[in-house]
């Protein structure tokens, strides 16, 4: 039941623009807005002084419609949850889960492009349909360790179970990241980097400085000049807090991807189901 709760109020849309996750625990998730925070319980309670937090968290809960933060000048629209229903194979008629994900891709938010102009539906997408179709998700598997994170996910539906993984190690995890933070202070100083350490970590000049955005308690926001490698690794360390988050979503999202289109069976598994199809639709109506 937990995992069914969670997953429906991860798979909803941001309330505000500060909209997130700030902890998640086998009990709880807190989420922290604009406004204040958030805590729903694994038994579906919500708690939070920001009456709007209660009522979208608890509509996203039951299966109610809730209304999608609109872009800048359009006028706000309403995402449907639990409207559809889905069969074995998931997909193969109209109205099925399948095609709420393809519906879904039409939408830019929706979805994140693969290269060469494709397009694949986003971790919300994907859990948003399967928990449309009457499934449920859940984590098998848990490790999380000072530079190593394992989560396996398991998608249920329809008396199907898929299960998908997903690892981190820390420092090829972190230096990825690294490269995609440091990007934007490179288009401004190119030569800020001078080389890169065993780890792919970025290097820099002696005495290199970064502007950072920080807040304080009031919420009021300004840029602060530290060393560049200590502004990395703050930085980092945001990242690598966040890193189990991440794993087990995108394990979530594999796990629904995969049971939304069978493409978790064999061809022999396939074909002895087409097989009973095709059966029972050649036994025709009796006279």
């Amino acid at each position: 039941m937990a995992n069914g709760i969670f997953a429906k109020v991860l798979a909803m849309g941001p309330i505000d623009d500060e909209w997130g996750v700030e902890e998640q625990t086998d009990d709880q998730i807190i989420f922290k807005g604009a406004f204040g925070h958030a805590a729903v319980s694994a038994d579906g309670k919500v708690t939070s002084k920001v009456s709007k937090y209660v009522e979208m968290l608890e509509a996203a809960i039951k299966g109610e419609e809730l209304p999608v933060k609109p872009a800048k000048g359009s006028v706000p629209a309403v995402r449907p949850l639990g409207k559809i229903t889905s069969r074995s194979h998931a997909g193969s008629a109209p109205g099925s889960a399948l095609d709420a994900v393809r519906e879904c891709q039409a939408t830019q938010l929706a979805t994140y492009s693969t290269g060469k102009g494709k397009k694949a539906a986003s971790a919300k997408t994907n859990i948003a349909a399967l928990m449309e179709a009457g499934g449920s998700l859940e984590v098998i598997k848990r490790i999380h360790e000072i530079d190593y994170i394992e989560v396996v996910g398991r998608a249920t539906l329809n008396g199907q179970m898929v299960d998908s993984s997903r690892s981190f190690f820390k420092q090829e995890y972190l230096a990825k990241k690294a490269w995609e933070w440091i990007i934007k202070v490179l288009i401004k100083e190119p030569e800020i980097v001078v080389g890169t350490d065993a780890y792919g970590m970025p290097e820099f000049r002696e005495g290199a400085i970064i502007k950072v955005r920080v807040s304080d308690d009031e919420k009021n926001s300004f840029l602060v000049a530290l060393p560049a490698k200590i502004a990395l690794w703050r930085e980092m360390a945001r990242e690598w807090q966040a890193a189990g988050r991440v794993c087990e979503t995108v394990a979530y999202s594999r796990a629904c991807d995969m049971i939304l289109r069978q493409d978790f069976q064999c061809k022999e598994e396939i074909a002895e189901e087409q097989a009973e199809v095709d059966g029972i639709q050649n036994r025709g109506v009796p006279q």
